[in-house]
């Protein structure tokens, strides 16, 4: 996640060098990170966000203390980044549709989490059509995709937030502003 906010400051450092005339410097912030928080480049950093989330988040979580051996599967890094982009999209396509017109950090941390849960059956859906054996009923499945969807929804919307935050001027940042 570090490695994310620093690719981001230094894109909105090229952005703060082209300032308008008579605008200042936290209004211009303020519209940078607005148009990094909607739009294409908020569904890429989403995806993003995802993909990261589930093959390194997760996958690291799986491999660390669940299948440390590999007798599952060996590499749950990569095997968890696929389930990660097919939810990055389809987040990222609920929330171009249902949140219309908002950005990222406009948009509650329930209706993440809401979004969230959509997604998570719907990978879990996935699953079970493709035909995914795994050991686990069909039942634990959606379960666990489920609170997966929830877990990297709500550190979706927590990121977003706090992108939002990092150069707003502090008056700005309450945390009435962004529902915290």
């Amino acid at each position: 996640m570090a490695l994310l906010l620093s690719m981001v400051r230094r894109l909105s450092r090229r952005h703060l060098s082209r300032r308008d005339g008579g605008v200042t410097q936290g209004t211009h912030m303020e519209v940078v990170m607005k148009k990094w928080m909607s739009g294409i480049r908020g569904t890429l950093l989403m995806i993003l966000l995802w993909i990261v989330g589930w093959g390194l988040g997760f996958g690291g979580l799986i491999e660390a203390f669940i299948d440390t051996s590999g007798e599952i599967l060996d590499i749950w890094f990569t095997a968890m980044a696929l389930p990660g982009f097919i939810g990055g999209v389809v987040f990222s396509a609920l929330l171009a549709i249902a949140e219309r017109g908002r950005s990222f950090d406009q948009v509650s941390l329930v209706r993440f989490a809401s979004w969230g849960a959509v997604t998570g059956l719907v990978i879990g859906g996935i699953a079970m059509a493709r035909g995914i054996e795994l050991t686990l009923t069909t039942g634990k499945i959606f379960v666990i995709t489920t609170a997966l969807g929830i877990v990297a929804a709500i550190g979706s919307a927590v990121f977003f937030r706090l992108l939002a935050r990092w150069r707003l001027p502090p008056s700005q940042t309450n945390a009435h502003n962004y529902g915290i």
